[in-house]
């Protein structure tokens, strides 16, 4: 049998905590500690060395984002899913440069949390709730992408993910795109069934984790972005 999964959970809510601990302390598989703040953390991890440490972003004294830095410098072995209520791309981009493997919105139900928990132990920086897309999912002209084998997205799926990750709302990439903003919910849809998640916010996330989308993503990096800042704003047509 396998030694139980040890996971410290980091929020400063004490009645969050102590229901999701029981919660997760009836998984046979997890070993449950408590902390309520960045510095309680690092204290506790210095010792116990958890394999997972689930860590909201909204946290007293040092905050979520120095926390996650602090459990990685501490320690590369313990693989950190950070908890936000927030459904900002900015986000995804903050909690993975800081050093989790995952991102986990307050809102999800907590087998999802389970799940990411879980995918984080067995070494796979992958959203929760992921599936393999199949063989229907995927469309006849796939990209050749080295980065991520197992993705076969569009080129036009690439660049409304790419764009999603700056922040951009769904209007500003239609503009960018001479896309509708009805074709670019479609897309989106679209990267959705094909990723496994189910918003805008873990479709950025998977495609950082995984390769998808270059680090760092700027607005500025897209000429037709540039554009439409310097004043152009192309009209939402049909896609080309």
């Amino acid at each position: 049998m396998k030694p139980p999964i040890r996971l410290l959970l980091v929020d400063q809510h004490a009645l969050f905590t102590d229901a999701l601990g029981h919660l997760l302390a009836d998984e046979p598989d997890l070993e449950v500690r408590l902390a309520a703040s960045g510095e309680d953390a690092l204290t506790i991890a210095a010792i116990d060395r958890p394999a997972v440490a689930v860590v909201a972003l909204a946290l007293p004294g040092i905050g979520g984002l120095a926390t996650i830095r602090g459990l990685r410098a501490l320690s590369d072995l313990t693989a950190i899913v950070a908890l936000s209520s927030d459904d900002d791309p900015d986000v995804a981009f903050e909690v993975v440069d800081a050093g989790a493997t995952g991102l986990v919105s307050k809102m999800s139900p907590a087998s999802e949390l389970i799940r990411a928990i879980r995918y984080a132990a067995s070494g796979r920086p992958r959203m929760p709730d992921r599936r393999r897309a199949t063989d229907r999912d995927r469309p006849p002209s796939p990209i050749d992408d080295r980065r991520a084998p197992d993705r076969r997205l569009t080129d036009r799926e690439v660049e409304v993910l790419r764009l999603a990750a700056t922040g951009m709302s769904n209007r500003r990439i239609a503009n960018a795109l001479y896309l509708s903003e009805h074709t670019v919910l479609g897309y989106l849809k679209s990267l959705s069934v094909k990723l496994g998640v189910h918003s805008k916010l873990q479709a950025v996330v998977l495609g950082i984790s995984e390769g998808l989308i270059p680090l760092p993503v700027r607005e500025a990096d897209d000429p037709r972005v540039s554009s439409e800042r310097s004043g152009h704003v192309p009209s939402s047509g049909g896609d080309r």
